[in-house]
């Protein structure tokens, strides 16, 4: 009897230990939606299309505003963009890109960015080669006809753009046109020098241009080689060049420059920056259908004297995308 009830026992503690067993098996197996299977901790040569980093890049870029109007070939035509910008269309400025004069209905794309949260929704460095520039007004400008074909201006015959300064007025304000898509990482800004293009200050900011595309009202900012250091952020392993981006904006300029990844360190790295200069560090992730932010308010120092760099360790914390949203709209 007593071997029986023994044996009964056994039998019942190796059935618990069974079924603990496959309950684990079981939540190794169930993955959560939106989970990855593991970290991602793979470096990348080239970011794809596809990737974490480019979708969150979509995830909070602003979108271009679109209206249309007629234009009349040999009069003024004035109208105001829903973007904030203010078109003077001069009598037969925009041609076919064949060279003929336009008229009919017109198709506008435009956006005006403002703050430094809006220069990293739209991944603008504010640099011209290793030169800060001091954003006073970016824009982007693109027209087409009725059957969404690209139009031009005549180069003898610019238009003007016109909008609310952002703050006093400035001297030293400079053209600058981008050189690239945002989707080039290589995108950088190079001085306009044609003399049909010019900015006018006053009560509005005024753009006379034959250039579309994005347009930079901009100074430049000079930061003397005794006053230079250079950011490099090192995250934990799972915060790649793949799923993650990084950028620092100037706390007292519309200044916004995005650091550029360094597979071969595994760490993001900025151009040149001023030291002694309030900045806040801003790095954003998207894993799966999470996302994650850290933002740190710092000021730089020269850096070793062994080193280019004044590194950082940071990680991000998880966060709504709605949070990061509503930090870059005061940024």
């Amino acid at each position: 009897m007593f071997k029986m009830k023994t044996t009964t026992q056994l039998l019942f503690i190796g059935m618990m230990i069974g079924l603990a067993s496959c309950q684990q098996d079981l939540d190794f197996m169930i993955v959560n939606p939106g989970q990855l299977n593991g970290p991602d901790t793979a470096w990348v040569a080239g970011v794809s299309a596809q990737s974490p980093s480019n979708q969150l890049r979509e995830d909070i870029r602003k979108s271009l505003r679109r209206d249309s109007f007629t234009l009349n070939a040999n009069s003024t035509t004035i109208i105001n963009l829903s973007s904030g910008i203010q078109l003077r269309i001069p009598a037969q400025s925009i041609q076919t890109l064949n060279g003929n004069a336009y008229q009919g209905l017109v198709k506008s794309e435009s956006i005006l960015l403002r703050n430094n949260g809006d220069l990293i929704r739209m991944g603008i460095s504010s640099r011209f080669n290793e030169q800060l520039l001091i954003n006073e007004g970016t824009m982007f400008l693109g027209l087409t006809d009725a059957q969404n074909q690209p139009l031009d201006i005549d180069p003898e015959k610019p238009i003007q753009l016109r909008f609310d300064p952002f703050g006093q007025n400035n001297p030293g304000i400079k053209l600058f046109l981008g050189t690239a898509t945002l989707q080039d990482p290589g995108f950088n800004w190079i001085p306009i020098v044609d003399s049909m293009n010019f900015f006018i200050p006053g009560s509005d900011y005024s753009v006379v241009t034959n250039q579309m595309g994005w347009i930079s009202c901009s100074r430049i900012g000079s930061v003397p080689p005794s006053q230079r250091t250079r950011l490099e952020v090192d995250l934990p392993a799972h915060y790649t060049n793949n799923n993650t981006l990084a950028f620092v904006s100037l706390n007292r300029y519309r200044v916004m420059i995005r650091l550029n990844a360094n597979p071969g360190s595994r760490t993001f790295q900025s151009s040149v920056l001023p030291v002694n200069e309030p900045i806040t560090l801003m790095v954003l992730s998207k894993q799966g259908n999470r996302y994650f932010m850290t933002q740190r308010n710092i000021t730089l120092d020269y850096p070793n004297q062994n080193s280019l760099f004044d590194r950082m360790v940071v990680e991000p914390t998880i966060t709504e995308l709605s949070s990061i949203q509503q930090y870059l709209d005061q940024l």
